[in-house]
């Protein structure tokens, strides 16, 4: 298995919040809600990581939904066409979250509930 290099925006990110970056291997999916990936902001959480996935969700819009096919798995090598604005957060541990837009607003913080969940 084939691990990814972290991008240069994702060492920087992490970096910046004072975390060691924590990779994934280049078969590992997140976690997507694709059918609102087009609406803002763009909201992703990392939560411990079972076998073959990052612990990534990813999705759009003010809030997720509760239906169990609201996130469909994607490999991480294929983010970059759906989502190519949360990249450079991916890196960041688990129990961290982001929210951001298109137009410069970012809010990146760490949520230990996020450790609980699964």
């Amino acid at each position: 298995m084939q691990a990814l290099e972290p991008l240069q925006t994702q060492i920087a990110m992490c970096t910046r919040f004072g975390v060691t970056p924590q990779a994934f291997m280049r078969h590992e999916k997140i976690g997507i809600a694709l059918a609102t990936i087009n609406l803002m902001p763009i909201n992703g959480m990392r939560i411990p990581a079972l076998s073959g996935s990052t612990g990534w969700y990813v999705y759009g819009g003010p809030e997720q939904s509760a239906d169990a096919d609201f996130y469909k798995p994607l490999c991480i090598t294929h983010l970059k066409k759906y989502c190519e604005i949360a990249l450079p957060y991916l890196c960041l541990p688990s129990g961290w979250r982001f929210q951001i837009d298109g137009d410069g607003y970012e809010d990146v913080w760490y949520d230990d509930d996020l450790l609980r969940a699964r």
